[in-house]
């Protein structure tokens, strides 16, 4: 999905783990819940990205949050990475 255009897009419940949305158009969607598990965010554009949602290793994603949406998605991420880095200390 390396370039697509998912310009304000519903995306409720969906899982995206290990896609490209590299320079995607991601301006306006709604993650609802959704999963994005190494997925690459490089160079997309992201204008909302509201909380609750589940994001793990996915680079390109906190530069984008930081270019776009108010300060509530990229908190929201920063303490969900926070957690899942405690609960990985000594997992394999």
């Amino acid at each position: 999905m390396t370039g697509s255009n998912l310009e304000a897009a519903r995306l409720a419940y969906i899982r995206m783990n290990q896609s490209s949305l590299r320079d995607a158009n991601l301006s306006g969607i709604s993650p609802f819940q959704a999963s994005f598990v190494k997925v690459d965010f490089a160079g997309a554009t992201i204008t909302t990205f509201e909380p609750p949602f589940f994001a793990d290793r996915c680079p390109g994603l906190q530069t984008a949050l930081k270019d776009g949406p108010p300060r509530e998605p990229e908190t929201y991420l920063a303490e969900l990475s926070s957690l899942m880095r405690r609960g990985r200390a000594g997992s394999t």
